[in-house]
C-alpha cells in the first residue's frame, strides 16, 4: 500500500472512530453488504469479505435495524459503533466515490497545514504528499483543484 492510500486509511479510519454521521453511514452500507438471510438472521454465514465479521455480525445489525427503524443509537451503542466500525474502513472506501473521497483527504491535510509554521510547512508538504508527484506538482493540482493554501 502507498502513501495515498495509507492516508485514504488513516483518514477514513479517524472519521469512523470520531463521527457519527461517517459511523452511521458505514454501518448501513456493511449492512447492505450482508446477504438478506445474514441481515436476518444477524449472523455472517458466507466468507466473501464482505459485511460484518462473525464477531461483530450480531450486535451491528441489530444496530442497523434499530437505525433504520427508529433513527436512534444509545450514547453506549454509539460509543461501540465507533469502537468496532472502523475496522471494515476498506468496505467504506469501496463504496465511496474516490475523487470526492481523496478531495476530503486534501482538505483535511489542508487544515492541518495551516496549524504548521511556515518555516516547516514545505517539509510537511514534502513528507505526506509526495506521493507519486513532486512537491511542485502537488501545489499545482492543489491550485487547480481550488483549494487555498496559505504559504
Amino acid at each position: 500500500m502507498g502513501k495515498r492510500s495509507d492516508y485514504i486509511r488513516d483518514y477514513v479510519k479517524r472519521q469512523l472512530r470520531t463521527d457519527f454521521k461517517w459511523a452511521v453511514h458505514a454501518l448501513e452500507v456493511i449492512a447492505k453488504n450482508q446477504t438478506e438471510a445474514e441481515f436476518e438472521n444477524e449472523q455472517t454465514t458466507e466468507a466473501n469479505c464482505i459485511g460484518f465479521n462473525g464477531r461483530d455480525a450480531k450486535i451491528l445489525t441489530s444496530f442497523a435495524k434499530q437505525y433504520e427503524a427508529r433513527k436512534y443509537l444509545t450514547d453506549n451503542q454509539k460509543r461501540a459503533l465507533h469502537s468496532m466500525i472502523p475496522k471494515y474502513w476498506q468496505q467504506v472506501v469501496n463504496a465511496s466515490n474516490k475523487e470526492r473521497l481523496e478531495m476530503l483527504v486534501i482538505s483535511a491535510e489542508l487544515v492541518e497545514m495551516n496549524k504548521i509554521p511556515d518555516d516547516k510547512l514545505a517539509l510537511h508538504i514534502m513528507d505526506k504528499w509526495i506521493f507519486d508527484e513532486t512537491r511542485v506538482e502537488f501545489l499545482k493540482r492543489i491550485k487547480c483543484e481550488q483549494l487555498v493554501l496559505s504559504i
